[in-house]
């Protein structure tokens, strides 16, 4: 075709857009010069210059994919992950190509929390960057936090032979990975590496942390724990309300010192197994109730089998003899089967059975019944229902069964952890007044506080319906006219709360200090057994281990 020079003709249509089109020529090489001045901001560590030259490109430019790439990263360094994760999506959209926009939107949303949208993203950039040594880093990462522990360590090595500027961290996740797939060699040489690369720094030391836990291993090799506190009781025999107490007990509250001695020992440990040890003696004096001066050491052993990574099983057996100033109390045994299930981030589960005989080293007063012709024997101006023989009734030797589940949660922005669980008991006595079942729900929370102070807090529930009516009267029903007392016709059923809190502070690295406060009330059908209590304590613990 030939062009003429006419006006309105071809050859001026074609110059009338080449005139138009000269602006925008111009306008996109602005928009590169300022994309190119961000990039280069940003590589040498001035995001706060390099992002609004960036939004402005994307503002007359919103599909320039390597912009929006470059503020994402800067949003990185800048651990604003949400608006990060944003501009990742825009840049992948923009250019499907752009392969690093994958990579990074993993990173983003792995520091946002969200493993599947992270492994989702890795996963994507993996068969374009297999060797890229950030890729390996993070997802060995969301390994470890998935609880795939011989995989993370992998991963994380082939991070730190792709690119040696990634230690210490992948040095330190790697070691941390090892120790849980109990690859102990493995686990030390990555965190003496980490120790190495980064010397005097907070990765030194929790590396150095990182290496004691390992010498120690899951149980430390030996402990030893001593308490000596003081405490105020409001109710020391459990006096319950509207009931009268002997003569010689002249009030409910008192003082006393107590304490707690706790020695233990791995006596064996091999790959999937461990056996240990343990002694533990807890004891009471107090100021003007000696009677209730009690003192109960227990020993134990216990055998751990490792299921997986994650898991552990552990059988241990408890024997224990109490008794009250001098005075023969409770022979007990106790076996406790439980499995241990860790979730890396999503905290600790532990299934559990106990198993209980107890042999109570005391009898009951047996009550005089009444005669044939339904009064009190001569002499006696009140006297129990016939038939009744109380010391058999009250006989609480028996064995009983517990099972229940806790799951420990920490939450790692907030320094703290919560636990909360159910546990089914279930007991039988020889005697018709303590058989029972019960269901026990629980709660509690500990948070670290500022100036290095911890609060522990604890809250349960427990509903115990029994088997039998109650052998003991309710005193307002004792009259002393020669006529027997009645027993209620329902069977006995308690409802008991328990609220705990205290506040403590390590000393130094051995002895630590506390306080707690602890409210219990349990309400009753039985009103011998309705009270409520209250104690109040400051301990101080010494703590040794390896």
């Amino acid at each position: 075709m030939r062009l003429t020079r006419r006006p309105g003709g071809t050859w001026a249509v074609a110059l009338g857009l080449l005139l138009a089109a000269v602006p925008t020529a111009r306008g996109a090489e602005e928009e590169t010069v300022l994309r190119l001045r961000g990039e280069r901001l940003a590589a040498q560590g001035h995001c706060q210059e390099a992002i609004p030259l960036l939004e402005k490109v994307l503002a007359a430019r919103p599909s320039d994919a390597r912009a929006a790439f470059v503020a994402g990263q800067c949003r990185v360094r800048q651990q604003r992950y949400t608006e990060a994760a944003q501009l990742f999506e825009r840049a992948r959209q923009a250019d499907p190509s752009l392969a690093e926009a994958e990579l990074y939107l993993g990173i983003a949303r792995f520091h946002q929390g969200d493993l599947a949208a992270a492994e989702q993203a890795l996963d994507a950039a993996a068969p374009r960057l297999p060797d890229r040594a950030e890729l390996h880093l993070y997802r060995g990462l969301v390994l470890l936090q998935r609880a795939q522990s011989r995989e993370a360590a992998t991963a994380l090595e082939r991070a730190r032979t792709g690119d040696p500027d990634l230690d210490p961290i992948a040095s330190y996740y790697a070691g941390l990975a090892w120790a849980d797939a109990e690859e102990r060699k493995q686990a030390e040489e990555a965190l003496r590496r980490a120790r190495q690369h980064a010397p005097g720094t907070e990765w030194a030391t929790e590396a150095d942390r990182a290496l004691e836990r390992l010498a120690a291993g899951a149980t430390p090799p030996w402990w030893l724990r001593a308490t000596l506190g003081g405490e105020y009781d409001d109710n020391v025999v459990l006096r319950a309300q509207g009931v009268t107490l002997p003569d010689e007990i002249g009030r409910a509250h008192d003082v006393r010192a107590v304490w707690e001695l706790e020695a233990g020992r791995q006596l064996w440990r091999g790959r999937d197994w461990g056996l240990g040890a343990r002694l533990a003696y807890r004891g009471s004096a107090h100021q003007d109730l000696e009677d209730f001066n009690d003192h109960y050491p227990v020993g134990s052993l216990w055998l751990d089998r490792r299921l997986s990574e994650r898991a552990l099983a552990r059988l241990q057996y408890d024997l224990g003899y109490a008794w009250y100033q001098g005075d023969p109390f409770l022979v007990s045994h106790v076996l406790t089967p439980a499995v241990f299930r860790y979730w890396g981030a999503a905290g600790r589960t532990e299934l559990f059975a106990r198993l209980r005989r107890y042999n109570f080293l005391f009898g009951n007063d047996d009550v005089v019944d009444a005669g044939a012709g339904g009064a009190c024997p001569p002499g006696f101006l009140t006297c129990g229902p016939p038939g009744l023989d109380e010391d058999s009734a009250r006989n609480r030797d028996g064995q009983g069964v517990s099972a229940g589940v806790e799951h420990v949660l920490p939450l790692a922005l907030a320094e703290a952890r919560l636990r909360g669980g159910y546990t089914y008991h279930r007991y039988s006595a020889r005697g018709s007044e303590y058989s029972f079942q019960g269901h026990e729900v629980h709660a509690g929370a500990q948070a670290s506080l500022p100036a290095a102070f911890v609060l522990d807090a604890l809250v349960s529930y427990t509903y115990r319906p029994y088997r039998n009516r109650s052998t003991f009267p309710d005193p307002a029903d004792v009259r002393f006219d020669g006529n027997p007392y009645p027993l209620q016709n329902e069977r006995r059923s308690d409802d008991a709360w328990r609220f705990e809190v205290g506040l403590g502070r390590a000393v130094t690295e051995s002895l630590s200090a506390a306080v707690r406060y602890g409210y219990y009330k349990q309400h009753s059908n039985a009103a011998v057994f309705d009270y409520d209590r209250e104690i109040l304590g400051f301990y101080l613990t010494l703590a040794l281990q390896p």
